[in-house]
Formats: C-alpha cells, sequence, structure tokens
C-alpha cells in the first residue's frame, strides 16, 4: 500500500515532515525544508495513484534481483554455465519486458500473474 508519506517522498525526496494516522490535514512541513512548500493533496493523491500503478512491477523487479543473485555464483569466472542456466538467467532478466504482474489482495505481488521460469 502506497502512503502520503510515500508520495510525498517521491515528489521531494530531500522533504522533512510529519503527519498523524494518515491524515494530510496535519501535515507539519520542516521550515528547513530546501522546498519550502509542501505538495498540494492533488499532488499528493496523484502521486499515490502513479506510485500504485508502477507498484507491481517493481515488486516483481525485486524478486527477479533475488532470484538472479541466488544464481550468480554460476557465472563466475572459473565456472562455465549450462545452456539451460544461461537461458533461465536470461528469462529472469526478460521479465519486466514480458509480464503484466498484479497486486494480490494483501498489496503484495501476485506471484500467479507471473509466468516465472524454472530454475534448472
Amino acid at each position: 500500500m502506497i502512503t502520503i508519506a510515500d508520495a510525498i517522498i517521491a515528489i521531494n525526496p530531500d522533504a522533512e515532515f510529519a503527519y498523524d494516522n494518515g491524515d494530510y490535514s496535519t501535515l507539519r512541513w520542516f521550515e528547513w525544508n530546501t522546498n519550502p512548500n509542501p505538495p498540494s493533496w492533488e499532488e499528493v493523491q496523484s502521486k499515490i495513484i502513479e506510485l500504485e500503478a508502477i507498484e507491481p512491477m517493481r515488486l516483481l523487479r525485486i524478486v527477479r534481483n533475488r532470484l538472479i543473485t541466488e544464481t550468480d555464483w554460476w557465472a563466475v569466472s572459473d565456472r562455465t554455465m549450462t545452456p539451460e542456466q544461461e537461458a533461465y538467467r536470461q528469462a529472469l532478466r526478460d521479465l519486466p519486458s514480458n509480464s503484466s504482474p498484479s497486486l494480490d489482495a494483501s498489496g503484495q505481488l501476485d506471484m500467479d500473474s507471473v509466468n516465472w521460469p524454472v530454475k534448472p
């Protein structure tokens, strides 16, 4: 779930602020910010929608990167990968361009929405 804080930080990475219980109307923008103007509620809402739209792909990349990292040892210089290992790693690298991931009811990556390659 994307929060108000996520949206504000995406709009202004240097922002320093506080708010209470997810209520934008309680936003306190600290004066020492490099940008003294907090984003409007409309800007925050728009950014939340934007971040929610890209969240499935962001989560896919996290899982994909972990799976590639688990097989990095296959590619060390004193080993030769099998064609199946090479194909698996390439299929993982290609996932973002070949997938339309979605989120499950709890806001996590729906693993069944991705056609994951089978590890050899």
